[in-house]
């Protein structure tokens, strides 16, 4: 099993600092009865591809005339998307290290690991967004936009990491190195086996 906790070395693809067009195109060649890209309607994504956890979003924005506003809708609905998946994701890491502690505590860490790992933490990984692709259906004026996030399974480890240690410092004092070892487990067993694997 790799460990994907140990160091702080930055393995994110650069590609995640584009925040915009000009990305590496990555669409299906066969095209819908409209005469669309595949992504169009295939819908958005979550995936393993090397040591990254790809993260994919469509955005639709129908019925406007302003181009402006309807490429910047798509884009911001690709991006809505996207964080329900990050935001899945990590609620999964939280609810698989609270049972993993759960007989090291007298209550739950619900609302604490929450606060540090709800909204907020998404928000900060969001910023790696990067748009693929745009299709315009200009006779239903309908913008569509397709987007991704590569993030490294180090990194968004480490994040994680940063984010819950203090809660458990402060709430299970006596036994906080077991506790660590535990979120250290819950890491690695989720990123091996919670997250399919491209094909």
């Amino acid at each position: 099993m790799k460990n994907y906790v140990n160091g702080f070395g930055l393995i994110v693809l650069a590609s995640m600092m584009i925040s915009c067009g000009g990305g590496e195109k990555q669409v299906d060649d066969i095209k819908d009865p409209m005469g669309r890209d595949g992504w169009v309607t295939k819908g958005g994504r979550i995936y393993k591809k090397g040591e990254s956890v790809v993260v994919e979003g469509v955005g639709i924005m129908k019925g406007t005339n302003n181009p402006a506003m309807g490429r910047r809708n798509a884009q911001e609905r690709a991006k809505e998307e996207i964080a329900g998946r990050i935001e899945t994701m990590i609620a999964s890491l939280r609810k698989d290290f609270m049972k993993s502690v759960s007989d090291m505590t007298s209550e739950p860490l619900d609302e604490q690991l929450v606060e540090v790992t709800g909204k907020s933490f998404t928000q900060q990984v969001i910023s790696f967004y990067q748009t693929i692709d745009t299709h315009i259906d200009a006779k239903a004026n309908t913008y569509y936009e397709y987007g991704k996030m590569d993030l490294g399974m180090q990194e968004l480890a480490n994040k994680f990491k940063s984010a819950v240690k203090p809660v458990v410092a402060q709430r299970i004092k006596q036994n906080s190195d077991e506790a660590f070892k535990r979120l250290d487990d819950t890491i690695n067993n989720y990123f091996e086996k919670g997250i399919a694997t491209e094909k």
